[in-house]
Formats: structure tokens, sequence, C-alpha cells
């Protein structure tokens, strides 16, 4: 009887850690952006050496300076970060263009729009 007690209460605990919602640091959501890049263009694309993904330019879509998003523009397409760990890490990727909310279609705008509000519905 005891044990149980013991192991429903050290699950609950870890259950509780593992729910919370940490942010994403930008250090890490640039390591999560090349190991993701990578991952993509040798499973779906022509294949390339880990060392050829480079990072030309970042956006940080920050709202109350809380990173919400992270936005990476590769040598060839860009890939977004989650800024939270709680939600899928890649929001989305490309592997032509470049990322510029401002220049984008109206209904990938929506898009973006609505995982900033659902992020900050759900802090």
């Amino acid at each position: 009887m005891r044990a149980n007690f013991l192991l429903t209460t050290v699950l609950l605990t870890v259950i509780s850690f593992s729910i919370s919602a940490n942010i994403v640091t930008p250090a890490n959501a640039r390591k999560a952006a090349v190991n993701a890049m990578y991952e993509k263009v040798n499973m779906y694309n022509n294949g390339i050496d880990y060392s050829q993904v480079r990072i030309m330019d970042t956006y940080t879509m920050e709202v109350d300076g809380q990173a919400v998003y992270y936005a990476f523009n590769m040598e060839t397409g860009f890939i977004i970060i989650s800024g939270e760990d709680a939600y899928t890490p890649v929001i989305g990727y490309a592997y032509e263009g470049s990322w510029n909310i401002e220049g984008a279609p109206e209904h990938y705008r929506s898009f973006i729009q609505g995982y900033v509000d659902q992020v900050l519905f759900y802090p």
C-alpha cells in the first residue's frame, strides 16, 4: 500500500514538471533550426553536409518581451521555430525563398497570427 502511494506521488511529480512550458532561448532555437533543416533537406531534398546548413538572418516575433517564434533565413530557404517548448518545435519551413511576414500572402499571415494567438491564450 505504501509503495503504491510512493509510486503515485513520484509519477504525479514527474508529470507536473513535464507539463510546464519553458521558453526556448535564441541559442536553442538556432540549434533546433539547423538540426531540423539538416534533417528535412536530407530526408526530402538533395542531401547536404551538416556544415552546409547556415543561418543568414534571424527574425524574432516577441509579445510583451517574450519570444513567440523565431524565423531563420538560411542560405536557401527558411525555418520557423517555436518560442515555447510546449508546442511543436518546427512551425514551418521552405527550401526556397526567405522569411518576410510583411510580404507573405494573407492566408499565411493569418496562419502565423493564429499560432501567435494560441501561444498567448495558453501561456
